[in-house]
């Protein structure tokens, strides 16, 4: 009542009040329709993303990259193999069949037309820069380890696509909800250090891959020393190698780091040596063991007809009597043979097939193995008899 009183005495004060309780009736009502028109901003945006207008540049362009990739280019690797030309020359075409597409479906309402086409411009001048490198690389004479490194990088091209492609995917989103990318450079930064940590050790093989590569220490076809025996080298990858062991007969997958930090690669010997004792006795006469000692020496040269194993084959004479030794030993009570082989890893026997063509070395690096075998149990027996007669 006495508020009323004051209010009908005070008829400015009055005005005053009602113009204020006006003036935030407008600006509720302000606000309601402005948050009325977000939702409905918000609504039409929704609709407009689940539109066939929205995403078909990206699909296109998405279907243009994949068809490269995980179709065209593993079916022309499975017809010729690993090729760094022809890869680098099926990405060029990708990334220009992708600025076609971009082209002719390029739409104001499509997810993602303020960059994709800037994209597609820069990754077909990209890939083409590419292909005119290994062209160049075509015409440079390289040796063999050089060359699988070049076909290995063949195989970089398809993770390179599927970035395109997440890039293409995630840009459009971004671009189209107004995100911007520093949030998410910023979570990425730290993802990718966290990778960096955990995958110490695979970026430790890749370096290791490029040494084996780039110092050939070692290539397909090649036996190596690992795991305390000789190893077969089948392929050599990025993070690991598969080597056949011949122990167990199955694969193995080394990682590239334990080959690239010593290897003794048994294929590029140069000879093949066999040495070991025969007990004569210490007390042994003087003529005698001079005796056995000789009639060491007539056996090595009495060797190019050959031998027969015990299995009853004929076999060729794999040793080299003039590069052999024979010597007493501790004190005179032991006989040391030193035999050299003919034959070995980087030098197999003679091809002697006629009408068949001769196989790569890589093939044929153990033919010599069981005759050398075979005639070390030979030499061995037929040293035992020659000791017998002497010393019994």
């Amino acid at each position: 009542m006495a508020s009323q009183k004051f209010l009908t005495a005070n008829p400015e004060t009055s005005h005053l009040l009602g113009m204020e309780a006006a003036k935030k009736d407008d600006e509720q009502d302000y606000n309601q329709e402005k948050q009325d028109q977000k939702n409905q901003e918000a609504t039409d945006t929704i609709k407009h993303w689940f539109t066939w207008e929205f995403w078909r540049l990206v699909v296109y362009c998405v279907i243009a990259i994949l068809a490269f990739s995980e179709v065209v280019t593993p079916v022309v690797f499975g017809m010729i193999g690993l090729n760094l030309l022809v890869a680098s020359g099926l990405f060029f075409v990708q990334n220009i069949v992708l600025l076609v597409t971009a082209i002719c479906f390029i739409d104001g309402k499509a997810a993602g037309s303020n960059h994709i086409l800037s994209l597609a411009i820069v990754m077909a001048a990209l890939s083409l820069l590419m292909f005119l490198g290994a062209l160049s690389l075509k015409f440079k004479k390289m040796n063999k380890s050089a060359q699988h490194m070049c076909d290995d990088l063949s195989l970089v091209f398809r993770p390179f696509s599927i970035l395109i492609v997440v890039f293409l995917v995630v840009n459009a989103v971004l671009e189209e909800t107004g995100s911007e990318w520093g949030n998410l450079a910023l979570l990425l930064s730290m993802v990718l250090l966290g990778l960096a940590f955990a995958m110490s050790g695979v970026i430790k093989d890749m370096m290791s891959y490029v040494f084996i590569r780039t110092n050939d220490y070692f290539g397909e076809g090649d036996f190596v020393h690992y795991g305390g025996g000789v190893v077969q080298v089948k392929n050599v990858y990025w993070c690991h190698t598969v080597v056949f062991n011949p122990k167990t007969k199955s694969p193995m997958y080394v990682p590239n780091s334990k080959l690239a930090a010593g290897i003794n690669n048994q294929s590029r010997d140069n000879a093949r040596v066999f040495e070991t004792d025969f007990a004569i006795g210490g007390g042994l006469p003087v003529e005698k063991a001079e005796t056995i000692v000789k009639e060491f020496w007539k056996l090595l040269h009495n060797l190019e007809g050959g031998f027969t194993g015990l299995n009853g084959r004929k076999y060729s004479n794999q040793i080299i009597g003039d590069k052999c030794a024979v010597f007493l030993t501790g004190n005179g009570g032991n006989v040391h043979v030193k035999l050299a082989g003919k034959y070995f890893f980087s030098v197999p026997p003679q091809w002697n097939m006629d009408g068949v063509a001769e196989p790569e070395i890589t093939t044929r690096q153990q033919e010599w193995k069981a005759g050398w075998d075979y005639q070390m149990e030979w030499f061995i027996l037929a040293a035992k008899k020659i000791v017998a007669s002497h010393t019994a």
